[in-house]
């Protein structure tokens, strides 16, 4: 009490009121996410406005969908619960390109033979996904090295693709002289050089050309 006890003078009359006490409002808010395309994941959500970490009971849901691209997470339960008024929000899922890398593998082959098929490996595909590319190798096919070349799109679906080359290499072929021999002579030494006669036939090269060979004695001297 407050002020002079006058209380001898008066006769109280006590009046009664009422105390109210309303719902406090509380958020539910689905967190954003990024994903990768094929990743696990889980929803989660945050919950603000509780006492004493009073529970609050949702639910979340997401559009239906698991390509790339945008999706919209859906909390979801009572309004009322005990002593709160429960407000939700939706939140974003968001799913991204995967990174896929497509090589090739380097290969060679024996000058003159036909090209081989050229080993691609592909990485990173989910499932029985396919990437799409095509194989060329530089023009040529005398003995050197080329380069094998993989292309296609860069976005493909729910990928993101790297394509990496290799080098074909063109490597020489094994010719076989074996059926070659010389003629062996005698001559009496006059001081000049001398060339010996061939016998046998050069075989036809792997590319089908007649392969000529030179060579040259370089003896004079008597001797064998």
């Amino acid at each position: 009490a407050f002020g002079t006890d006058v209380t001898s003078n008066y006769v109280l009359n006590l009046q009664r009121g009422s105390l109210t006490i309303t719902q406090k409002s509380v958020t539910v808010t689905a967190k954003d996410l990024v994903v990768t395309y094929g990743d696990s994941y889980s929803l989660t959500a945050v919950v603000e406005g509780t006492y004493n970490g009073d529970p609050i009971f949702y639910v979340l849901t997401r559009e239906v969908g698991n390509d790339v691209g945008s999706y919209v997470i859906t909390p979801s339960g009572d309004v009322s619960q005990g002593n709160y008024h429960v407000i939700y929000r939706t939140g974003t899922l968001t799913i991204d390109h995967r990174d896929v890398t497509v090589t090739v593998q380097n290969a060679s082959k024996v000058y003159g033979t036909a090209d081989p098929v050229f080993s691609v490996d592909v990485s990173g595909t989910v499932g029985d996904d396919i990437i799409d590319y095509t194989l060329a190798r530089g023009d040529g096919e005398n003995v050197s090295d080329y380069a094998i070349r993989v292309n296609g799109d860069a976005i493909q679906g729910n990928y993101r693709v790297d394509y990496v080359n290799a080098v074909f290499s063109i490597v020489k072929a094994d010719y076989d002289m074996s059926g070659i021999t010389f003629v062996g002579a005698e001559y009496v030494y006059d001081g000049t050089l001398r060339n010996l006669a061939i016998s046998g036939t050069l075989p036809e090269g792997a590319d089908g050309k007649q392969v000529t060979v030179s060579y040259t004695d370089a003896r004079k001297d008597v001797g064998t």
